[in-house]
């Protein structure tokens, strides 16, 4: 990290030590970006060449001679602080910097330091994403086997900020749901996950992260990613039965979610999902009530545990109870009695939705 105090002295430096101005160009500090590009390309003394790139970004220099620059900078600068800081400016850039992609790529390649290698990365990313993410996807899938843990894990936060169209991407994501860094494995399920359906391949290797892997965020990213897959997530159910009794709440009620998702295809989690609606958190009893008429094929018995629901302590649960019980329709006749008794819950919201579900039962 650079302290402000620190910025301030390199650029201070470099404002004494520059050369005569100009009058024809805007300036900074009576120094024009065309002579601090010059430094930036001529100066022996990295702390100064460092200036002139803090003094385009200063100066919000956004030129093609601007950009240029930096990208030669960040190629061959023979300091590894003046390589990264250019590299940083051309990601805050964005898609102002596409003029820097092909520095960007070649330096991917050619850097040896990690810190510079994982920032350059980041640059791609954030400027290919918005400019031309066709072209970088493929550098950024390669990346994925980076020998720096912090470039592999912003290859793939990357990848899943880009999207569907780092679909040519998922192999490597697949491979790299492998690593033996947590944080890699973790950005790797977001990316497959933002992918979408087209990652199906991916199925199996997220129903083993949300299975075994120790790192609760990667168990979260996993079945947020299985999530995305839609029906194509039924290979999964094993997996997300087992997720049911997670120790971390949000991956129990993500698990409820997709197997609602998945539909019958999940009936064989039913008994886990009626069961978590006796969880501890409300946010899971709530999401197994929604996902239980999708799964269960035995209205009865579903239209039974759904009125169980209307005796929750949280509003939020019995307001799932009866919602799903008012899609029912007439199947759920049976639920009527209580009901009638929820017309006159303490809230308002609650004797309101229950008000509306006798309607909708009774619907001829």
């Amino acid at each position: 990290m650079q302290w402000p105090f620190r910025r301030l002295s390199v650029l201070g430096l470099a404002l004494a030590l520059c050369g005569p101005t100009r009058a024809d160009e805007p300036k900074l500090y009576n120094r024009t970006l065309t002579e601090w590009i010059k430094m930036l390309h001529t100066d022996p003394k990295p702390e100064r060449r460092q200036g002139a790139v803090m003094a385009i970004e200063v100066m919000g220099a956004k030129s093609r001679e601007a950009i240029l620059a930096l990208g030669k900078a960040v190629r061959s600068d023979a300091d590894d602080e003046v390589r990264r800081s250019a590299a940083q400016l051309l990601g805050n850039f964005g898609a102002e910097a596409r003029d820097g992609l092909d520095d960007l790529a070649a330096a991917v390649k050619a850097e040896k330091s990690g810190v510079v290698r994982e920032a350059v990365v980041t640059a791609l990313g954030k400027v290919g994403s918005a400019a031309k993410p066709g072209v970088v996807v493929p550098i950024l899938a390669g990346a994925l086997a980076d020998a720096d843990v912090k470039t592999r894990a912003s290859a793939a936060e990357y990848l899943g900020r880009i999207g569907p169209e780092s679909e040519p991407a998922v192999p490597q994501l697949v491979a790299a749901l492998k690593d033996g860094d947590a944080l890699v494995r973790g950005y790797a399920a977001f990316a497959i996950g933002r992918v979408g359906p087209n990652a199906r391949a991916a199925v199996p290797e997220l129903a083993r992260l949300l299975s075994d892997d120790s790192a609760a965020e990667v168990r979260k990213e996993a079945v947020q990613a299985l999530g995305q897959m839609g029906g194509d997530a039924r290979g999964a159910v094993p997996a997300l039965r087992k997720a049911l009794g997670d120790k971390r709440p949000e991956v129990r009620q993500r698990s409820a979610l997709v197997l609602g998702k998945i539909g019958r295809d999940a009936q064989a989690a039913y008994p886990e999902l009626k069961a978590a609606l006796k969880d501890a958190d409300k946010n899971v009893r709530s999401q197994a009530a929604h996902a239980l008429p999708a799964v269960g094929a035995n209205a009865e018995d579903v239209v039974a545990s759904l009125v169980g629901v209307l005796q929750d302590e949280s509003v939020e649960v019995r307001l799932a109870g009866i919602d799903e019980l008012a899609q029912l329709g007439a199947a759920a006749k049976a639920a009527l009695p209580a009901l009638t008794e929820a017309t006159r819950d303490p809230r308002t919201v609650v004797r309101e939705a229950a008000q509306d579900a006798v309607k909708r039962i009774q619907a001829p």
